[in-house]
């Protein structure tokens, strides 16, 4: 029930975004022993924190890392590589695997699209995944890669780095003016 719940966009937390990407990369590890399908995680050092609904990015993450993994079987096995990064003040995530690729990138939000068999997809689940990410405040896309495969990207805003002010790098108005202090 908590995964599917909603959470108010007041309520959202600071969420370090590698932890929600191992989390969602291990849920899936543990059934791929013994297949053909490897998840490999490249966590960049100092991605900055997201302000974002912890459950629902867990879902978007496992949507997309199924469906990596649903296409690298159709190809009889393959690697999906999981990145982050932080890029123009947004975090980026990369999903990236060695699949097939996609017959039509351009059409895989839009409800009921769906290029799995009849009884294995509704088409539902991207676009889902498109009205969280919109939801946190980011951008989702894919493409397919030259060199097979298909990546998706999300991008989410990045929580801003709070800097505390030293006592001694703020100037009171009465040192800046020299004529009141007598």
């Amino acid at each position: 029930l908590s995964f599917a719940r909603q959470v108010p966009s007041e309520q959202r937390s600071p969420l370090d975004i590698n932890t929600i990407v191992n989390t969602s990369a291990q849920f899936r590890r543990f059934d791929l022993r013994g297949k053909n399908i490897r998840i490999e995680v490249q966590t960049g050092a100092g991605i900055p924190e997201v302000r974002a609904d912890m459950n629902q990015l867990l879902q978007v993450f496992t949507n997309i890392i199924n469906n990596a993994v649903f296409a690298m079987q159709e190809a009889g096995g393959g690697t999906l590589t999981v990145r982050t990064l932080f890029e123009n003040g947004n975090v980026v995530i990369l999903f990236s695997d060695t699949g097939t690729g996609m017959r039509d990138p351009h059409l895989v939000f839009d409800p009921f699209y769906t290029t799995k068999p009849v009884g294995k997809g509704t088409g539902l689940g991207l676009s889902i995944c498109y009205g969280l990410i919109q939801d946190q405040g980011g951008r989702i896309s894919c493409y397919n890669r030259p060199e097979g495969g298909a990546t998706f990207r999300i991008e989410l805003p990045a929580v801003p780095a709070a800097f505390p002010f030293s006592p001694r790098s703020v100037v009171s108005p009465a040192r800046s003016n020299p004529a009141k202090l007598a």
